[in-house]
């Protein structure tokens, strides 16, 4: 525990040497802008790296964290794919899933597969179909892609009516009920739940976000304090009703990680100078890619300092590779 505390003094002051590099390009960087949202995903990232070595040395407590982070990461692309549905339509939706999400999880994924010496036909086709549970994020934010693009044909051949919240609403309803009684990880079932509510919320900011960027200091101030109270009692109370049944305890566990990530991202209105980091930034852009490498590694966590900083040396150096050449095949394949 004292190895861990003492890494992660060490890791805050590396990334806090972000903020002497002067990039041009983070001069100018606006509340979810690009550099905004990579930046928020550094942050994310940071959270579930971090929260994931101290889990694999017994730290308890720390997987809220990294839940936090994936609420973040999850905020995100729902603002994303918002912005670029306003922007672009469906034009090569799915083209740019696949391939910035399925091409560099089949590439890692078989490579680790490779290197584990664990390929088998089952294995491969669960990779292939999604059916990984170390990689459940990939098969959880494909669903979201799916729902979004429904929502998106949907509101295109009926326009002028808002669906957002009748889709969304019944979607979440429907996919809560499900994800209640047949949990897609039965190891960690509210791994999903905690998860429903934060693609919807990033459309949201997307959809109202001049009127979200015009919140003066006293109303972020209390929508602020009102989510820390809505996580506080969403805990306690997914602890509290957990005896009683999943049903209960799982609408709980939806307003546990998901107000947190809400505040992080109010928390910038007026702040950006805040992002200003170009680690930070830098670990966003290869955000997915760290996901999918983050474990890899994990075999080599020793409870001492030099290991938590070798290995987190190594998972890093390994991403900025992975992502390197991802991003040269995703260029080539573009260019066809």
């Amino acid at each position: 525990m004292v190895n861990f505390i003492i890494f992660s003094i060490i890791l805050l002051g590396i990334l806090l040497l972000g903020y002497l590099n002067n990039n041009e390009k983070l001069k100018s960087i606006h509340f979810m802008d690009r550099n905004c949202t990579s930046a928020l995903k550094g942050i994310a990232i940071t959270f579930v790296i971090w929260a994931h070595m101290g889990a694999a040395v017994g730290v308890t407590g720390l997987q809220f964290i990294a839940g936090v982070g994936v609420s973040i990461f999850t905020i995100c692309s729902g603002y994303g794919l918002q912005k670029s549905y306003e922007a672009h339509g469906l034009t090569n939706y799915w083209r740019k899933r696949f391939v910035s999400v399925a091409l560099p999880y089949y590439i890692i994924a078989i490579i680790l597969l490779f290197v584990h010496r664990n390929m088998s036909f089952n294995n491969v086709l669960g990779i292939f179909l999604f059916w990984d549970n170390e990689y459940w994020y990939v098969r959880f934010i494909l669903v979201c892609y799916i729902l979004f693009w429904i929502y998106c044909i949907v509101i295109s051949r009926y326009k002028g009516i808002d669906f957002f919240y009748i889709f969304w609403g019944v979607s979440i309803a429907i996919w809560f009920v499900y994800q209640t009684y047949n949990p897609s990880n039965a190891a960690v079932p509210k791994l999903w739940v905690r998860q429903l509510l934060a693609f919807p919320v990033g459309m949201f900011i997307a959809k109202k976000q001049s009127k979200v960027e015009r919140l003066n200091k006293k109303c972020i101030f209390i929508l602020e304090v009102v989510l820390l109270i809505v996580s506080l009692l969403g805990l306690v109370g997914a602890d509290l009703y957990l005896p009683l049944g999943r049903l209960e305890s799982n609408l709980c566990e939806l307003f546990t990680t998901v107000p947190i990530g809400i505040f992080i991202v109010l928390g910038l209105i007026n702040n950006e100078r805040i992002l200003k980091n170009s680690i930070i930034v830098q670990l966003g852009v290869m955000s997915y890619e760290m996901y999918l490498l983050n474990t890899c590694f994990f075999v080599m966590i020793e409870d001492s300092v030099i290991a938590f900083i070798f290995v987190y040396g190594v998972t890093t150096f390994a991403t900025w590779c992975a992502w390197k050449c991802i991003e040269m095949i995703s260029r080539i394949l573009y260019q066809e």
